[in-house]
């Protein structure tokens, strides 16, 4: 009897195992929607105790992720049920034009989910509709109870608003903490338009009173891919001067060099005009000399 309970509970560890492993083979992957090289521009709209890369972020900083490499990252739920896997971005980070991380998950983008963060992401139907079903599961997102939710797919747009708020108390102290996201997603590009977070954690007990916390606004308000800012607000005008300030911005030293080259090449041309007019006027200047001789002489 003990031999067949324990063969029973062997075969079941077996077939969940094998279950689990034919839905992780089921489960499809998603691809960023932009390629290496493609790059996002922040504004800090609102900004509050907030440190990343070890640098202090305060209002109107710029923030510029550049993606030049992948990882790998997934939705799955609180119960542990794989819905698929992605490609999270991997970028070097600019602050107000100085480069301050490189092949980095991009922060603050990272610090809530295991899944699709960053200033890029997928952008399929299929993508946006197992997204959707991984953000209904969150009534366990990072320990905490939902508060507000909201995962709407708009025709331009996907907004996502999650509010989460934890107590906990352990002995005779109240720990509460907080975690307040929202955010803007292209629908078509997967370029987040603007990012949203505020996280704050307070501990209350005999003789302590402590507390903390931090948030961040961020605005797109720049970018190399197409259609990725709101409301057509970059016209084609707007993109070709993209590109110029780009190319002045990331190939500086070549332009230097190119502008140097195009110089000389300049002076020389130059110096050769004079020369030829030089001689042209030499050449004019006797044969006037030669026609007055000869007007002299008859």
């Amino acid at each position: 009897m003990k031999r067949s309970l324990s063969a029973m509970v062997v075969a079941s560890l077996l077939l969940t195992l094998i279950a689990r492993g034919a839905l992780a083979q089921q489960a499809a992957t998603y691809r960023l929607a932009v390629g290496t090289g493609a790059w996002a521009e922040y504004e800090v709209v609102r900004a509050f105790n907030m440190t990343i890369y070890g640098q202090d972020i305060k209002v109107g900083d710029r923030l510029r992720y550049r993606l030049v490499g992948t990882g790998s990252g997934n939705m799955t739920t609180w119960w542990g049920e794989l819905l698929a896997y992605v490609e999270v971005p991997m970028c070097d980070v600019e602050l107000n034009g100085e480069l301050v991380a490189t092949n980095v998950l991009p922060g603050p983008f990272n610090i809530t989910f295991p899944g699709p963060t960053g200033p890029f992401w997928p952008a399929s139907e299929a993508f946006w509709r197992d997204c959707e079903r991984w953000f209904n599961s969150s009534e366990n997102w990072a320990g905490l109870t939902i508060q507000e939710y909201e995962f709407d797919v708009g025709e331009e747009a996907v907004t996502i608003v999650l509010n989460g708020k934890g107590i906990y108390i352990p002995l005779f102290f109240i720990l509460v903490d907080e975690l307040r996201l929202e955010m803007t997603v292209d629908k078509d590009t997967g370029v987040v338009r603007a990012f949203s977070l505020f996280m704050a954690v307070s501990v209350t007990g005999p003789g302590v009173s402590l507390g903390n916390r931090s948030s961040i606004t961020l605005k797109l308000v720049d970018t190399n891919v197409a259609g990725a800012l709101p409301g057509g607000a970059q016209g084609w005008l707007d993109r070709l001067l993209n590109f110029v300030m780009a190319f002045l911005r990331d190939f500086q030293p070549w332009l230097i060099l190119a502008s140097l080259v195009l110089a000389v090449v300049a002076l020389a041309l130059a110096v050769r005009s004079v020369v030829k007019l030089r001689r042209g006027l030499d050449k004019l200047i006797k044969e006037v000399e030669e026609a007055i001789a000869r007007r002299s002489g008859l």
